[in-house]
């Protein structure tokens, strides 16, 4: 397997964001959070996501945007 260096980086207070590929998929990415953070506070027009948690939990609010 050949290792390669994100894509892009960032950390600040809330954790880490690695952007990991964007080939073969649109993109695949690692998030570290810390506990009690939020993260997102927007939309996308279209979009199809796939979360794997490998640790811990997570709290998900999907709200639509004609009907709340």
């Amino acid at each position: 397997m050949e290792r390669r260096a994100p894509y892009v980086a960032h950390s600040d207070a809330r954790g880490r964001f690695r952007g990991l590929t964007r080939e073969t998929w649109a993109e695949a990415n690692f998030i570290e959070t810390g506990a009690g953070q939020v993260r997102g506070n927007h939309y996308h027009a279209e979009t199809r996501e796939l979360f794997f948690i490998v640790r811990s939990e997570v709290h998900v609010e999907v709200e639509h945007l004609r009907t709340g």
